[in-house]
């Protein structure tokens, strides 16, 4: 199946779908693991908090940093600085991606280099703080529950905060 799958990759998209533990998150792995094997750059990212670290990732709303907004104006405003943001980080990327210097030198010394400066970024982050924002269920299930839990995938200490009927 995975042979088929990176088969499949070379290209099309493919979508994988299927109930709690059928092997989505796994095969999702052991293709990044093959791809980074391969130095292939590769971007785990997850539809929901709950897939995201299943595969070790983040979230696409973390990813792309998307808020939430009161109503249609406030997410127009924030609709048009966020596609302002993404463009000009896209095109930060690309421009180091076309700079004839950078391409210029040897994947494995690329690699060494980026290496270290993420080794040098983590050193300036001990924890962080996630505001997961109030939790609203049914209310036919709120007797039922007690407290919410959350589980975070991260090389360092991260604290989450959610509220529930406050």
């Amino acid at each position: 199946m995975l042979n088929h799958i990176l088969e499949l990759l070379k290209e099309h998209n493919i979508f994988l779908t299927g109930g709690g533990g059928v092997g989505k998150s796994y095969m999702t792995t052991k293709i990044m693991h093959i791809y980074s094997k391969n130095n292939k750059r590769v971007v785990a990212l997850g539809s929901t908090g709950i897939s995201a670290v299943g595969i070790g990732g983040v979230s696409i709303h973390s990813f792309f940093k998307f808020g939430i907004c009161s109503n249609y104006l406030e997410l127009n405003l924030f609709d048009k600085k966020q596609k302002d943001k993404l463009k000009e980080r896209m095109n930060t990327l690309i421009s180091v991606e076309r700079n004839f210097a950078i391409r210029c030198v040897p994947l494995f010394i690329k690699n060494i280099v980026l290496k270290i400066a993420s080794d040098i970024a983590s050193y300036g982050e001990t924890t962080s703080l996630s505001n997961v924002g109030t939790i609203t269920m049914p209310e036919k299930l709120s007797k039922y529950i007690k407290l919410f839990d959350m589980m975070v995938s991260t090389n360092k200490t991260q604290a989450c905060i959610c509220s529930y009927e406050d």
